[in-house]
């Protein structure tokens, strides 16, 4: 059985660790739709 003190530890990690990801993964993904944005403006300008 685990114990509620290592639940609470595992759960702080595998946030912290979470949160990390998500801000590169919402960096990338920013990055992403800009350039697809810049290609669609490209395309219906061009």
């Amino acid at each position: 059985m685990f114990s509620s003190a290592m639940i609470l530890f595992f759960l702080k990690v595998t946030f912290s660790h979470a949160t990390f990801k998500g801000l590169v993964l919402g960096m990338m993904l920013l990055k992403l739709v800009t350039i697809i944005a810049i290609q669609l403006t490209l395309k219906v300008f061009s």
